[in-house]
């Protein structure tokens, strides 16, 4: 039992070094609200970027800091034999995006915003495991979790020029 216990060790701190490109996202139900159309002109690009960058950089750096730190202490629980409780993962973002999502009318950044918090969001919709026996797979869950967040911030780096 010590090896897998080994091997979830390592799974979680890979799982950690994933997160360096991560950014947020919220979920369908708070993902970019609907806008009606205006006879104004859309935002640019540029501006709505310059709103959400720094923001959204910002959640990321927190998240990510968050998760590793409650994977680490996961990590030393599941060494020690107990059930990691994975808590850490219950974070609600919907606020720390609502802000930014409700100053960018751009509808390609909106987007973008709305991918990142629907990763986000994915987190408290991955089923915690009953027994550590299911950690392993749980810590997969996590990690396919990362890699869908990660890749909607880079969609949104790479839409602003980042």
């Amino acid at each position: 039992m010590g090896a897998a216990r080994g091997a979830a060790l390592a799974a979680a701190v890979t799982l950690t070094v994933g997160l360096a490109a991560c950014a947020s996202e919220e979920s369908d139900a708070t993902a970019a609200p609907f806008k009606a159309p205006t006879m104004a002109p859309e935002q640019s690009l540029s501006e709505a970027c310059n709103i959400s960058s720094h923001a959204v950089d910002q959640l990321v750096a927190d998240t990510e800091a968050e998760i590793q730190a409650g994977l680490a202490a996961a990590g030393q629980e599941l060494l020690s034999g107990s059930m990691p409780s994975f808590d850490f993962l219950t974070l609600t973002f919907s606020g720390a995006l609502s802000s930014v999502e409700s100053q960018v009318t751009n509808s390609e950044v909106a987007a973008a915003i709305g991918r990142i918090g629907d990763g986000l969001n994915g987190f408290g919709s991955i089923e915690r495991p009953e027994s550590i026996l299911g950690v392993p797979g749980y810590l997969t869950a996590i990690g396919d979790q990362v890699a869908t967040l990660s890749a909607a911030g880079q969609d949104l780096r790479t839409l602003c020029g980042g």
